[in-house]
């Protein structure tokens, strides 16, 4: 697969839609800093050099876009597991955390001709070997050289990942569940949900095959999709 190094953009995902048509097949974007990262809502994800950035471009997706970040962020713990020898945690629908704080993000967006897939760019951004994490965001973020304690080639690191996305995208979803379950921090917690610009608590009390999770509010259950919603925070 063509992997694209570049040494700064505004955004590994940008530059991976503006070259969609110029190449051909699958191919990645890595990029050493980013000056407009952003997640999921257009939340600013702060990327400076010693990080992973990068966007995988994907074109034959058969699974359910529902359910693809899920099986992302199964793919990149595992990825992180094996290369930093280092427990990763899950937080619904995309996030990657250690120990209490977070340490990556997905971010799966489709691009459609007409009603078609013609391909999905899958963003991913990880704090690798950073040395201080942002005063503002010190208490909520982290990076593997700060939890491990040493210095984790970035390379090394996107080829293990690159693996282990293929291998999962051919797996049954009940395989990615039992993964993720292992790892889960949102089950059986109590959560705000914002929505719409307001917020709204909730218990969550399931994962489901389609992606969704299950909320109870008041004596109410639902299924809510990671796109219904702005964000999730947990608060106990």
């Amino acid at each position: 697969m063509k992997i694209i190094v570049l040494d700064e953009v505004d955004s590994t995902q940008n530059i991976a839609r503006k070259l969609l048509e110029e190449e051909f097949g699958d191919f990645i974007v890595v990029a050493k800093r980013q000056t407009a990262g952003y997640g999921r809502k257009g939340s600013v994800w702060i990327s400076p050099e010693d990080g992973l950035w990068f966007t995988m471009v994907i074109r034959n997706v058969k699974t359910n876009l529902s359910t693809l970040p899920m099986i992302i962020a199964v793919s990149t713990a595992k990825a992180i597991e094996k290369n930093a020898k280092i427990n990763i945690k899950l937080k619904w629908p995309n996030d990657l955390y250690i120990g209490g704080k977070k340490v990556g993000g997905i971010l799966c967006e489709t691009i459609l001709s007409g009603e078609e897939v013609k391909a999905v760019l899958v963003g991913i951004g990880l704090n690798v070997n950073i040395n201080e994490i942002p005063e503002e965001i010190k208490g909520k973020a982290t990076s593997i050289k700060i939890e491990t304690g040493k210095e984790h080639n970035l390379m090394e690191l996107l080829k293990v990942i690159v693996e282990e996305v293929y291998e999962d995208l051919k797996k049954p979803i009940n395989e990615i569940m039992e993964e993720w379950l292992k790892r889960d921090i949102l089950v059986g917690r109590n959560v705000e949900l914002k929505v719409n610009g307001g917020r709204m608590k909730a218990y969550v009390s399931k994962i489901n095959e389609d992606g969704s999770i299950t909320i109870r509010h008041d004596s109410l259950e639902a299924k809510i999709y990671y796109w219904q919603i702005d964000g999730i925070e947990i608060l106990n």
